[in-house]
């Protein structure tokens, strides 16, 4: 419940475009060193960043070339008044030379829901040294915000314009939910139908069959071709994906059932594990197999997948992954594991741990590799980072533990430096006095951390982006809060806090 309420608070307050101009630290340029020569560091690269008074910036890397550092990349970030990406280019500059030569580029345009509704590729044209626009995505959004129709184009360059290719249709039905996506494709500017799925769901909001259709061009109709029929046992903790071909040759029925996907449910809906199987002479086979365990705060911690061993009728392992949070939900390891066929078990391969200090900021990485003859994992990189005054992220090193030696030796290190710029950032708006939980969060707009700070010791929060995507959520024990935000892209969002007796949300800025 509290997650509705979290999000519908942030959605009703979207529609901010006040403007304000404000003094903020921001990265300036990062140098980085190269420690590989044992006599000497040598000077690796470094990059310069700029900004306009919108913070649009400009990020330019120099190499090491034959006459001194010259710039190797660049890429070009550009934002619209709500400080969303609308634009990103990037460009490479062969050694030696001054000439930017495109790489990619996408322009994107916002409806007034703030999702795309416009997304434009480019390709770079050598001869006229100019970005040429290539593709074409049109979003159609209703004012409830159900995507309605996405239509592509692509540049047709005998007309030199974009046309319309190929077309997806959406129907919801009397709960929101997708009913229907029809798609077709353009054939001398007509459209001509390609396909229709039919979504169908229980009485619960549950799916129930999704049925897949294909134009039937000489009787000019829509005719099954597969489909999925879903089957729930054990008060909805057993989920049986079956599915289905249509066929017209068997007189009893017109689906043949080819194969199933059984889903094993936790309390909370999520699937732990999932059996695939495929039908072989009236006999169920197994295929594969998943199994998934999560934490208490959703976050994926095992997920293993095996194939089935027809010859020994075992299960077999491919690939394995654990990943630990600690109480603030920030990723603290991830170790991977390769399958032992000898003894038919998992063994670990390969592991990354972090370690954070008391403001959540990562201090260390570690890299440790699987030691085959001693059986044990080996630390191998070690990545320390260093803060300035400002929380700022100062130094990053790279250490290695070589076979020879008989400790760690400094590989890399990069510095980073900031300077301040006044930006023109969208203004924060006035909340009502019934959401008005006393909450302050700095910096803003932030780079790698967002802090908060409340009178209140418990409850709930959550970072949700413009368009109401919940990217983090977290419940907190302390007046103070540090989420790490370094993840995130540039852009306006948004911290939804709730308590037992009070809510209300904050908007904040990410400048990197």
């Amino acid at each position: 419940m509290k997650k509705i309420i979290l999000a519908i608070l942030c959605l009703f307050y979207l529609g901010m475009n006040a403007q304000t101009i404000k003094k903020t630290l921001l990265l300036d340029s990062t140098i980085a060193f190269d420690f590989t020569n044992v006599t000497d560091s040598i000077m690796n690269n470094f990059k310069k960043v700029t900004y306009d008074s919108v913070g649009n910036k400009i990020i330019v890397e120099y190499v090491k070339g034959n006459s001194g550092f010259v710039p190797n990349s660049k890429t070009v970030i550009k934002y619209d008044s709500k400080h969303r990406e609308i634009s990103n280019e990037s460009y490479s500059s062969p050694i030696e030379t001054t000439v930017w030569e495109g790489l990619s580029r996408k322009d994107f345009q916002f409806n007034v829901l703030d999702k795309i509704e416009k997304e434009i590729e480019y390709t770079w044209d050598n001869a006229e040294q100019d970005w040429v626009a290539i593709k074409q995505t049109e979003t159609k959004t209703a004012d409830n915000g159900f995507v309605t129709e996405i239509i592509g184009y692509e540049w047709l360059k005998l007309y030199q314009k974009m046309v319309a290719t190929t077309k997806r249709e959406f129907t919801a039905d009397s709960k929101g939910k997708v009913a229907t996506i029809k798609t077709s494709h353009l054939d001398e500017n007509t459209w001509v139908n390609d396909s229709l799925i039919e979504y169908h769901y229980t009485k619960l909001g549950k799916d129930s069959a999704i049925i897949y259709n294909a134009w039937n061009v000489t009787k000019q109709n829509y005719e099954p071709v597969s489909g999925l029929f879903y089957t729930y046992e054990n008060n909805g903790n057993k989920r049986t994906q079956t599915n289905k071909l249509w066929q017209t040759t068997n007189p009893n029925t017109n689906w043949l059932a080819i194969g199933k996907t059984e889903c094993f449910l936790d309390s909370f809906g999520n699937d732990t594990t999932i059996i695939e199987s495929y039908l072989s002479n009236d006999n169920w086979v197994y295929l594969k197999k998943k199994e998934k365990s999560f934490d208490k705060n959703g976050n994926l911690v095992i997920d293993g997948s095996y194939d089935w061993n027809y010859i020994d009728s075992i299960w077999v392992g491919t690939y394995k992954t654990e990943t630990i949070h600690d109480d603030l939900n920030t990723q603290t390891s991830n170790t991977q594991y390769y399958w032992d066929y000898n003894n038919s078990k998992w063994f670990p391969s390969y592991q990354y741990k972090n370690t954070y200090n008391n403001n959540n900021q990562k201090t260390h990485d570690y890299m440790a590799f699987w030691d085959y003859e001693d059986s044990v994992l080996v630390t191998r990189v070690r990545i320390d980072y260093y803060y300035d005054k400002n929380d700022s992220l100062a130094v990053r090193e790279v250490w290695a533990f070589k076979s020879e030696e008989t400790q760690f030796s400094l590989t890399f290190k990069e510095f980073y430096y900031y300077s301040d710029y006044f930006i023109q950032i969208p203004q924060q708006t006035q909340l009502s006095d019934e959401l008005k939980l006393t909450v302050s969060l700095y910096p803003n707009p932030a780079h790698s951390y967002l802090y908060i700070n409340t009178f209140c010791n418990s409850g709930q929060m959550q970072i949700i982006s413009s368009n109401g995507r919940i990217a983090k959520s977290i419940q907190f024990d302390s007046y103070n809060t540090t989420i790490a935000i370094d993840d995130l892209s540039d852009g306006i969002w948004f911290v939804a806090i709730c308590t037992e007796t009070e809510k209300t949300v904050k908007q904040f800025v990410i400048l990197k």
